[in-house]
């Protein structure tokens, strides 16, 4: 009884490894993308969503002549970075529970 208890766990245990594997490794690309996002994010003054109450507007040569508003700009890589920050959280998370010695001991059992 307690061996097929203990075959149980070990097999489980050995599903649940990779998956904490893949999950790590998807939520690492994930917040690689959010990472990437805020530094190219740039907040014009067309987009209506931000209402800064305080407008530090710049005629963007590079953009094509429209102004940019760089403290929505600002705003928005903000948001941006803690969505990657909670990504880079969780593929920790799941990569160190897909890699905890004690775990690993379990299975080689």
């Amino acid at each position: 009884m307690a061996a097929q208890t203990l075959t149980r766990v070990v097999t489980t245990l050995g599903i649940i490894l990779p998956i904490c594997r893949i999950a790590g490794l998807v939520f690492g690309l994930l917040a690689a993308y959010y990472w990437f996002k805020a530094s190219k994010v740039k907040v014009t003054d067309k987009d209506a969503r931000y209402d800064p109450r305080f407008d530090f507007v710049v005629n963007d040569p590079e953009d094509k002549g429209r102004d940019t508003n760089f403290l929505a700009t600002v705003l928005e890589q903000s948001r941006l970075n803690r969505i990657a920050a909670i990504y880079t959280g969780l593929a920790i998370l799941f990569q160190a529970v897909a890699s905890s010695p004690l775990i690993e001991s379990w299975i080689r059992r």
